[in-house]
């Protein structure tokens, strides 16, 4: 009777414990941060301010922030992202690729990093990566060549091209790959899957001069 008390008792805290996380959404929140390592909040806006103040000295005179005419430009062998406000160049970053970095990315998993024009077409500040600025890929160019090429059927590569028209992201779940971007994490070394990795306070101070469907070259 004793043991069957105590297994009574156990169970009823477990229970109250489950209840008071839902009734809890902070705490929720802390548990599944905890477990899966997960960043649910956007970025500390301290974070985006000293981000603002590190490119106020290099800016037109007057100009604000997203920047006008902002695009970026991605020299792939040199390893470096130039930021510029229309012609005016503004800063250069390191950047570093994957394992497979020459090349154009034509497949799922090539590790390559796409090569050709693109937009900025997603904004996520729950990245595991910092930021994340998730790109266009595969966007027209490309829909239409793998469809010359017999990579994907007709409908896909229209689909993938409406999208751009709409200036919306495309289907990243195709035999093209996708989920390619701009994030943080580092540039000590080569170690992406294919994506553009930039120092944290790089990426930060990217998200802050850039906007959606701002242009992204990369060559």
């Amino acid at each position: 009777m004793r043991k069957f008390a105590l297994v009574a008792l156990c169970a009823i805290a477990g229970l109250l414990a489950v209840c008071a996380i839902l009734w809890d959404p902070a705490a929720l929140l802390e548990r599944i941060k905890s477990r899966y390592g997960v960043k649910m909040n956007p970025p500390a806006q301290a974070v985006l301010n000293a981000a603002r103040a590190r490119l106020a000295p290099l800016l037109p005179p007057g100009a604000a922030l997203p920047l006008p005419g902002a695009r970026i430009e991605i020299d792939k062998q040199a390893r470096r992202a130039t930021l510029f406000s229309g012609d005016r160049r503004i800063k250069t970053y390191a950047i570093v690729l994957g394992g497979s970095p020459t090349g154009h990315k034509r497949a799922e998993g090539d590790g390559r990093t796409p090569e050709g024009d693109y937009r900025i077409c997603t904004r996520n500040a729950q990245s595991r990566f910092h930021l994340f600025l998730g790109l266009n890929y595969p966007n027209t160019v490309d829909a239409q060549a793998a469809f010359k090429a017999g990579a994907i059927s007709q409908d896909l590569s229209l689909a993938l091209a409406a999208a751009e028209s709409r200036q919306s992201p495309p289907n990243w779940k195709t035999p093209l790959g996708g989920e390619v971007g701009l994030h943080g994490g580092g540039t000590v070394r080569d170690w992406t899957a294919g994506c553009i990795a930039f120092d944290n306070s790089s990426i930060e101070e990217i998200w802050v001069a850039t906007a959606y469907w701002t242009p992204v070259t990369i060559r």
